[in-house]
């Protein structure tokens, strides 16, 4: 959904509970465990082990048995979801005149 409609975490969420497809029996599927999904490299194969620390190891190999989509749509999915971050997407510009006008107030 997010490779070829393009839907957002919340959009896709909102698709999935209205196809029935919940994140188990009784719970809806919230747009925070969509983007865990979207993020996770477990999801293409590759095998992390205490993702998220200092002690971090990624398998050389990626396991072609466990992967449910293919490196080029995960790229894809990264790529639109980096675009989309309001962090990556703020102007240089703006902040610029945001420290001028912090410094003249202060």
């Amino acid at each position: 959904m997010v490779d070829q409609e393009g839907y957002g975490q919340y959009l896709t969420a909102k698709k999935l509970n209205e196809k029935g497809i919940k994140r188990n029996k009784e719970k809806a599927r919230a747009s925070n465990s969509v983007r865990v999904v979207l993020k996770n490299p477990m999801y293409k194969g590759d095998m992390i082990y205490a993702r998220g620390t200092q002690k971090q190891v990624v398998s050389k190999e990626r396991n072609i048995e466990l992967a449910i989509i293919d490196e080029g749509k995960w790229g894809r999915v990264q790529a639109i979801q980096e675009k989309r971050n309001p962090e990556n997407n703020k102007s240089k510009e703006l902040n610029v005149w945001s420290e001028i006008r912090r410094i003249h107030y202060y």
